[in-house]
């Protein structure tokens, strides 16, 4: 799905959302995109979330410079101005992890709407958390914190690489 411009109308998106005059898609990442002092994060739900990625081995992205060059989820004119992204890389394994403050209007169009679903995604909603996941990704909404997570990872295989190699 290509997003087209909300106008800023949907239900709350003045209140999670920002509109984005201008950004850097292009732009390097530099040693300060990371951070290890999670206290920028205001709110408490977010910030215990970040350090529980943090246990895990993730890292933390600066989330104003997220904003600032437009890496944050949007519909490229409007973007979540309230949470955070984060990294983690092990050998050949890659997993990223957005999470914003939201409500479920937001969650749908945003997360759940915009992604090209496999027959076999599978949603369940337990009243409380509404998660819907295929192989490798999820998105979920927890209505109690009215935090949406956006995740997906992969594993890099080089052996199609060595196999062109042999090949030459």
């Amino acid at each position: 799905m290509q997003f087209q411009s909300t106008n800023g109308e949907l239900e709350g998106q003045m209140d999670y959302m920002q509109l984005v005059t201008s950004s850097e898609f292009g732009a390097p990442i530099t040693d300060d995109y990371y951070i290890t002092d999670l206290s920028g994060i205001e709110d408490e739900d977010l910030r215990a979330l970040a350090q529980s990625y943090v246990d895990e081995g993730y890292q933390i992205c600066d989330p104003e410079i997220d904003l600032e060059m437009g890496w944050n989820l949007g519909d490229g004119e409007y973007m979540f101005n309230n949470g955070f992204s984060a990294e983690f890389h092990n050998d050949n394994v890659y997993a990223y992890v957005y999470a914003y403050k939201m409500n479920e209007t937001l969650f749908d169009y945003f997360f759940v709407d915009s992604y090209p679903w496999d027959d076999d995604a599978v949603t369940e909603d337990d009243g409380t958390t509404i998660r819907v996941s295929e192989d490798g990704f999820y998105v979920e909404f927890n209505r109690d914190t009215g935090i949406g997570i956006y995740y997906y990872d992969f594993e890099e295989d080089y052996s199609f690489g060595e196999e062109i190699e042999e090949d030459i």
